[in-house]
């Protein structure tokens, strides 16, 4: 019969994070070295610039009907292709589908929490640039 827990540590098991054991990244995995690492100058600017066309496109949705859809899924893919599977690119285009919701910038606004999350520890602001 094997022993799952060492003996050692039957008594006292080793103190962990429970932090340490959560996944941090969508696909369950720690993140690499590159997902760590502040996003570069120009991934930001592309980024606000797609989700500030996107959004107005959206508000534009008055004098063109539909048109928020194939804008809200270039946007996602574009945005996926430049920041990589998030859960919150994924949440934005599920807001943006509810029709009264996509009046919200919603874009922006996600983009803008990408940016600010990728702030290595410590920073006040954001990655500095």
């Amino acid at each position: 019969m094997s022993v799952l827990i060492p003996k050692d540590e039957w008594k006292h098991p080793p103190a962990s994070n429970p932090r340490d054991r959560l996944p941090t990244n969508f696909e369950g995995r720690p993140p690499t070295s590159a997902e760590s690492q502040k996003p570069g100058v120009l991934k930001v600017v592309v980024s606000f610039a797609v989700a500030g066309v996107a959004d107005a496109l959206n508000a534009a949705d008055f004098s063109v009907p539909l048109i928020y859809i194939p804008v809200d899924i270039v946007t996602v893919l574009i945005l996926l292709a430049l920041w990589g599977m998030r859960r919150e690119i994924i949440l934005a285009l599920v807001t943006e589908m509810i029709p009264a919701l996509n009046l919200f910038p919603t874009w922006v606004a996600v983009v803008a929490y990408l940016y600010f999350r990728s702030a290595p520890k410590g920073s006040a602001i954001g990655p500095s640039a």
